[in-house]
């Protein structure tokens, strides 16, 4: 990502061209008329109109034609300065790495969607209670944790290559930050199936389930870091094309009190989220005296997940207050961005489908071990003694 070019206003001369970087500005009084003015970093801009234009760089067809339509005057040819005319550099590579990785989990995310929809009709047919209602929400999360993923990592790209930032550092912004709270949805509805299952395998439905109002206080915790963060005007993030713009308009705003009382919030949400580990931890595994003990119960994927979502909170939480790490700032270090803004979520992701897979697996092989054991067979006979009596039952009352 190139750095910000200082940008200072160019005299108008008393003649009607200029010579900018070798390259000669026609029309220049006209121009001057019409409140444009010329600055350093090759650029003509009207702030009135927001009108900018490329002048001064070799290859680029500087604004020279005029049209005048009544009593307004307008430039009708010329190169805009919001134009993807730069190279791609390292955050653009990096974006697109990253678009591909998460556009993989998506289509992963569908097949553990699948593939658990599937071992729920398997356990309904033979008799098993299943939470269905909790256990499809975290892959719905999910995919949508992916898609923001893969459209901001391809956002980079235009970031990267416009020559002054303008809409895709927006795009990559907003796409990016759905991402954490979406996260943390998809992880509560994982802890919340896990916990409701333990309940059941432990005939503790009445006595060890957790606090009704845990969902309500996260999905609480989690609307307001939306309603704080997205639903706003994010046009002055895209003002950072000189120093002075940017310490005047994008940083306030990336570092004001509403990001900063979201960022608060999610870690809240992630605090519920152990809590109702630790609740279950303690309520379905009382056998369990030592602490230790009991934190081996909890399935490893938790831990890493919880792990990661740490990193991912920690770091919203610190940039909302430093702007030089903030991921809304133009040019910021890629090992903050992508070190611990996408990585954490695309390894959360990974665990979450790769961990599906594992207990896909598992208990396919409980189910053939099951029946290999008798079970399996007993269960059929007794569906098959069940369907005689009632097909007995009928033919007596036709007779």
């Amino acid at each position: 990502m190139p750095a910000i070019t200082p940008r200072n206003v160019v005299p108008y001369p008393n003649t009607d061209t200029v010579t900018l970087n070798d390259v000669i500005l026609y029309n220049i009084s006209t121009f001057q008329q019409l409140n444009y003015t010329l600055y350093t970093n090759f650029t003509l801009s009207n702030d009135k109109t927001g009108e900018c234009w490329l002048a001064g760089l070799h290859g680029i067809t500087p604004p020279l034609l005029l049209n005048t339509t009544g009593n307004k005057t307008r430039v009708v040819d010329g190169t805009s300065c919001y134009t993807p005319i730069r190279g791609l550099q390292q955050h653009g590579t990096l974006g697109i790495v990253l678009a591909i990785l998460f556009a993989l989990s998506f289509l992963c995310t569908v097949h553990s969607l699948r593939r658990h929809v599937t071992r729920q009709h398997i356990s309904v047919e033979s008799g098993g209670r299943t939470t269905s209602s909790t256990s499809h929400r975290q892959w719905y999360w999910l995919l949508l944790v992916t898609a923001c993923g893969t459209i901001s990592g391809f956002m980079a790209i235009d970031v990267d290559r416009y020559y002054l930032p303008g809409l895709p550092l927006v795009l990559q912004s907003v796409f990016y930050y759905l991402m954490l709270p979406m996260l943390l949805a998809a992880v509560w509805e994982s802890v919340h199936h896990w916990t409701l299952q333990q309940q059941i395998h432990q005939d503790q439905a009445q006595k060890g389930g957790g606090p009704s109002s845990l969902p309500l206080l996260f999905y609480l915790s989690l609307t307001t870091t939306f309603l704080l963060s997205i639903p706003r005007n994010w046009d002055p993030l895209q003002r950072q094309r000189s120093p002075e713009q940017t310490a005047a308009t994008a940083q306030p705003v990336a570092t004001d009190a509403r990001f900063r009382a979201a960022a608060v919030m999610t870690v809240a949400s992630l605090l519920v989220i152990c809590y109702s580990l630790a609740h279950s931890i303690m309520s379905n595994h009382q056998q369990a005296i030592h602490h230790y003990r009991r934190c081996r119960q909890l399935p490893w994927k938790f831990k890493l997940v919880v792990i990661l979502l740490a990193v991912r909170v920690g770091y919203a939480l610190a940039a909302a207050f430093r702007w030089e790490i903030n991921p809304f700032r133009y040019g910021v270090r890629a090992e903050w961005l992508y070190g611990l803004g996408y990585l954490p979520v695309l390894l959360a992701v990974g665990v979450m489908n790769v961990t599906a897979c594992l207990e896909e697996d598992y208990c396919y092989s409980e189910r053939s071990a099951e029946d290999e054991s008798g079970e399996g067979g007993q269960r059929e006979i007794s569906e098959r003694n069940k369907l005689g009596v009632a097909l007995g039952i009928v033919r007596q009352q036709s007779g």
